[in-house]
This record gives structure tokens, sequence and C-alpha cells, in this order.
């Protein structure tokens, strides 16, 4: 959630400071792919955990209001440039991306560690030749593929991710889980972590030599393939940089990188460290979904509104970014004593414990009326 409110700034220093633009946009790169990765995670985590057959309709819920709520209350900035229909419907974000990766954990909930690791990669892999190699040429066709896989071709700037190909790193994020569940349960943290640094070393070093083997072997691959323009597509699906549509070359990169990441919170050291660093941004991650609504409108609907865009000063947005930060830190802080997230459904969740209210009413009642406990 950091990366993303310090992405969400970087487009002001495009102007003014090109150099931090450029290092501000490569490092938050992470963001995207560490949080479809740990929502699978912690999703998968849920589902293997629930006792009481509740986590289903829990996530159902939680899907609709990211699907029809959230998508509503998110980029608001946008209407005063389309029309309200345009703005509904051509426009996906990240929380669309994991309002459908819900519904599909519910359905694949019992699947193998396997079935998800393949079922994600290969999502993820149609998605992105569907997006750069196929042509659509009606204009239903073509708005449906710039939705699903964030088509090539699309020009919209509102479509900012491939829902299906991103459905298919939250699937590999539930396989992440699915693999390491036995050591999780035992608490075995150390060993999650060599694990996470082993993946995420994979990852960045394929990342890498496949950016090597093109670098010194493109022209041999574009003799061999015949042309420059399937020369082109070789090097864009290795390119780490790729992100529309999401290459993967990137999703190797900086998802290895959020693995690295996360096997260091695993590890927990230095602890002086890693402890507090955990217990000050927890306020925050408990709240993600308030956090990144109420940032849209701070970082990016607010600075437009008041006409602060044109302001091209590197100290000032530095300065506006931490005090957004700050706000946002005690706002979540008073969401989580408020327990805010019950507020965050469209009700599916209290229907349900309507209905086993009443079921277990019925069966209470039942023995009580019948002839034998009459006498």
């Amino acid at each position: 959630m950091l990366m993303v409110f310090l992405s969400h700034t970087k487009h002001h220093f495009e102007g003014p400071a090109p150099e931090l633009y450029w290092v501000v946009l490569s490092v938050t790169r992470i963001a995207t792919p560490a949080f479809l990765l740990l929502s699978g995670f912690v999703v998968r985590h849920l589902l293997s955990t629930d006792r009481d057959g509740r986590a289903g309709i829990t996530l159902v819920d939680r899907a609709l209001f990211l699907l029809i709520v959230a998508h509503a209350l998110i980029g608001v900035d946008s209407l005063l440039d389309m029309s309200a229909t345009r703005w509904f419907f051509d426009r996906t974000m990240i929380t669309d991306a994991i309002g459908i990766a819900l519904l599909f954990a519910v359905l694949l909930r019992r699947r193998s560690t396997t079935t998800l690791l393949v079922s994600g990669a290969t999502i993820f892999v149609l998605s992105w030749i569907a997006a750069s190699v196929l042509q659509f040429n009606q204009p239903w066709s073509q708005w449906l593929a710039a939705v699903t896989v964030q088509w090539r071709g699309s020009t919209n700037p509102d479509i900012d991710v491939p829902v299906i190909g991103y459905l298919g790193v939250f699937l590999m994020g539930m396989a992440l889980h699915s693999h390491l569940e036995r050591p999780l349960m035992r608490s075995e943290y150390e060993r999650i972590a060599r694990r996470l640094l082993f993946y995420g070393v994979i990852g960045v070093s394929a990342a890498l030599l496949g950016t090597l083997a093109w670098h010194f072997s493109k022209e041999f691959v574009e003799g061999l393939l015949g042309g420059e323009t399937t020369g082109a597509l070789v090097r864009e699906f290795l390119d780490p940089r790729g992100k529309r549509p999401p290459s993967p070359g990137y999703l190797a990169f900086y998802g290895g990188l959020s693995l690295i990441v996360l096997a260091t919170f695993f590890r927990g050291k230095p602890a002086a460290l890693v402890q507090p660093t955990v217990r000050t941004t927890a306020v925050i991650g408990r709240a993600s979904l308030m956090c990144f609504i109420v940032q849209d409108w701070i970082l990016l609907a607010l600075p437009r509104v008041f006409g602060l865009e044109d302001i091209q000063s590197v100290p000032f947005w530095l300065a506006y970014l931490m005090v957004a930060t700050a706000v946002i830190f005690t706002l979540a802080f008073l969401w989580g004593r408020a327990r805010g997230n019950r507020f965050l459904t469209v009700g599916l969740k209290a229907l349900a414990r309507w209905r086993q209210a009443s079921a277990q009413a019925r069966a209470v009642a039942k023995p009580l009326n019948s002839p034998k406990h009459l006498f």
C-alpha cells in the first residue's frame, strides 16, 4: 500500500525531475504483483482455516462490494473527462481484478497446488498473448479485449489492469500458500523464508537471463523467426519493464522481488527493525481497501479538483505525499478501532447469518413441538 501511495504521486516528478521519476517508476512496479500474490496467499489461508463454513460467503460478499461499490468510489476524478456510462464500464482497476479473483477463489478452494499454479501461469501467459497478438475489429470485441486482457490496441488510459491476466497471478498466490501450508501451520517461518527467497531469486534470475539472452541473440532470433515483428513480440515477452499489458518478464522480475521482500518479513530479522515495521504498517494493511479508496481521493482527485496538478515542485509533492500518508495512517488507525471493515459489505454476510440463525431456531423448535416431548 505504501508503494501504491508513492506510485500515484510519481507523475508529478516526470517534468521537474525525470531521473527521480524513473527511479520511482521502477521501484514501485513491485506493488501490483506483490499485492496480487499476497491477496491470493491470504485468501487461500482464510479458506483453508475456515471452520464454520462462512469464508466462502464472506469472500463473495467482499467481491461484490469491490466490483460495485468500490468501483464507484475510486477514480471519481475521471468523471470530468467522460460520461457516467463510460466511467463505470470503461475502467478496470486492481480492485476489479481482486473482485473477480475472489469469486474464482471460492470455486477453486479445494484445488491442488499444481492445478492452481499451472492454471494461474497459463491464464497469465494466454492473457498476454491475446492482448499482444490478436486483432479485434468490432467495437464490442475491442471493449471486451481491453477490459479483460488490457488489449494493446486500446488507447483508454483508464483500462489500468488486465482482469484475466491478474486473475492468473492471484491463483499463483493461492498455489504458493497451498505449497507452504504445512510449514505455515507449524509456524516454521525460517523454512518458509528460505523457500520464498529461493523462488524469488529464481524469478529475478530468469527475468535477467531472458533479457541478457535477447540482448546478445536478437539478430539471430529475428532471422530465425522471420522478421522484426515476431522478434519484437519475443523482446516484449521477456522485457521486465512491460506493464501494459504485463509481460511474463515483468511478473518474473517484480514477482520475484516481492517474494524476496516477503521472505525478509517471514524471517523477521533483524527483529529490532522488522517487528516495529510490521506492527506499524499492519495498521494500513488491515484497512487496505479503505486506504486504497481514500488515497485515490487524496492523491489523485483532490490535486486535480483544486488545480494543484500544475505545480512543478518536487519538494512540494514529497511533502504532500508525507502529509497524505500521515492522514491515511490516522484514518486507518481509527478505522481499525471502529472495526470499520464490517461496513465493507453488500449484505450477503448478514443474510447468511440470519438464515443460519433461522435454521438453528427451527432445529431447536422441532423437538419441542413433537408429541414425544409433550408426554
